[in-house]
């Protein structure tokens, strides 16, 4: 493996790092705004069978879809979903109307100053603003068995009907911001599905356990450095290919759960 391609896998990291450790940071500040918009809503409660059926039957479909959608079409759709996801979503952290109004940096970044740093920092935006808000709906319970669901969904997408591995060329060739990409030399991606799901299950794990800001954020960078270490194990000793990046956040939340003595079910 080249000296770049580690320098890659490196930042990768780190920037895995700082987008859990601004999520950990952000969350008990917007929990309040967010209760107070939601207040009796939070209750609702999903059923199992809803989440298996989400898992194995939606999310298969909304890849075959738009896998198969003209490559106009899907970018439009992705501006929709970027404008509500940094402007409403913004809306109900924050209660400040004027972030509304964020919805708008994707377009114009994209039509006016796209380049790699641009393409990320929407990315980062994306993926922090997601983690925030799902958070403080799915419960740990809820969350632990949509994991395992996802994984089995990546894996058979990745490795069995290619749908994820054409989806994912296709993102490419629009410069949709899906993933985060370090650029030098070959490069190194991640998708942003799979920083999502990191952040949901760092931050679910660490309320469930009930730690302090400083476990809880030694615990995140506990995560981060073991997906260091696992996607430098892929990249130096695997085919070069696409690969279900859930096995890697698997291994490194139960990794992380380990190293910290804590089990994955019960309170200590």
């Amino acid at each position: 493996m080249t000296f770049e391609k580690l320098i890659n896998i490196a930042i990768l990291s780190l920037v895995i790092g700082i987008i859990l450790t601004i999520c950990l940071f952000l969350r008990g500040r917007f929990a309040a705004n967010f209760k107070s918009i939601f207040k009796e809503s939070l209750n609702v409660k999903l059923e199992n069978r809803y989440v298996i059926l989400f898992a194995l039957l939606l999310i298969p479909a909304v890849v075959y879809i738009l896998k198969n959608l003209d490559k106009d079409v899907l970018l439009y759709i992705y501006f929709i979903a970027g404008f509500l996801i940094l402007g409403p979503v913004g809306y109900i952290l924050t209660r400040n109307k004027a972030v509304l109004l964020s919805g708008l940096i994707y377009p114009v970044l994209y039509f006016n100053y796209w380049n790699t740093y641009t393409f990320n920092l929407i990315a980062v935006l994306l993926a922090i603003s997601l983690i925030l808000l799902i958070s403080n709906i799915i419960s740990w319970s809820v969350l632990k068995l949509l994991f395992v669901l996802l994984m089995i969904m990546d894996i058979a997408l990745v490795f069995i009907t290619r749908d994820m591995v054409a989806f994912g060329h296709k993102i490419l060739v629009l410069q949709i911001p899906i993933l985060i990409h370090i650029p030098f030399g070959e490069g190194v991606s991640i998708g942003l599905g799979d920083i999502f799901i990191t952040g949901l299950l760092s931050l679910g794990f660490t309320k469930e356990k009930e730690f302090s800001y400083n476990r809880s954020l030694r615990f995140v960078w506990i995560i981060a450095a073991l997906f260091f270490i696992i996607l430098y194990l892929v990249n130096a000793y695997l085919p070069h290919q696409m690969y279900p990046a859930t096995i890697f956040v698997g291994l490194s939340f139960i990794g992380a759960i380990v190293l910290t003595g804590y089990t994955l079910c019960r309170k200590t």
